[in-house]
């Protein structure tokens, strides 16, 4: 969950209107705040949390049904600078995880700047921020992550976020993502932006399956086709 606006005295008010865990990241009553939640039928332990203090960032190492995760969730700035800043925090927060290389990392939330400003952008005067763009591929790279929803709808349009502006209309951005462990993509078998409810920004789902009969045997090797689409 995004701009969840919970301070510390929420905390246990939610908790207990909650069936499930519940991880905090902390902005004020009138901005910012991330939220992981867990449902209470799952078989998850928490082994690692950290958060920055201000309610942007929230890294949570979990494990469920004996498989490691690292879930991350971002609630990003607005401008290019802040946005920078953000970024090297989360850069500084992932290197107190321990053995960070041995899970599965999922990245999601707020990124609040786009790729492509013809799949990712409708109206307006869409602009790409290039340093912030190269300072989360430098994470990205690091965390062998990937846009899910790209690499199943490479030229789809389905934006996340829509705003009515005076001066350009309405215009529509696509802010939200789910990035996830390269190694978990066979595993995904549902992508969707989901219709939004008394929010300007829609929320976004990822399904994946651990079936054992999914999992591969020794001496198969499946080909990630998305590579043909990168030129070098």
């Amino acid at each position: 969950m995004q701009e969840t606006h919970s301070t510390l005295s929420c905390e246990d008010e939610w908790k207990k209107e909650c069936d499930g865990d519940l991880l905090f990241s902390h902005g004020s009553s009138e901005s910012k705040g991330v939220l992981i939640g867990f449902t209470k039928n799952l078989d998850i332990t928490i082994d690692q949390t950290s958060n920055d203090k201000s309610g942007r960032i929230l890294i949570s190492d979990v494990t469920v049904n004996s498989i490691k995760y690292t879930l991350i969730n971002l609630y990003n700035a607005n401008t290019e600078q802040e946005q920078i800043n953000t970024l090297n925090s989360l850069k500084d927060h992932l290197l107190k995880h321990k053995n960070i290389e041995e899970r599965l990392p999922i990245l999601m939330g707020d990124l609040n700047f786009i790729f492509d400003i013809e799949l990712d952008a409708l109206g307006g005067n869409p602009k790409l921020k290039n340093r912030t763009i190269a300072s989360f591929t430098s994470i990205q790279d690091k965390l062998d992550i990937s846009d899910i929803f790209r690499i199943r709808f490479p030229n789809a349009k389905r934006f996340t976020f829509r705003q009515k502006l005076k001066t350009h209309g309405i215009i529509h951005r696509r802010l939200d993502y789910i990035f996830i462990s390269n190694t978990l993509q066979e595993y995904v078998n549902k992508v969707e932006v989901l219709p939004s409810i008394l929010s300007d920004h829609s929320p976004v789902l990822v399904s994946l399956s651990e079936s054992k009969e999914n999992y591969r045997g020794k001496g198969l090797w499946k080909f990630n086709n998305s590579l043909l689409e990168n030129q070098q």
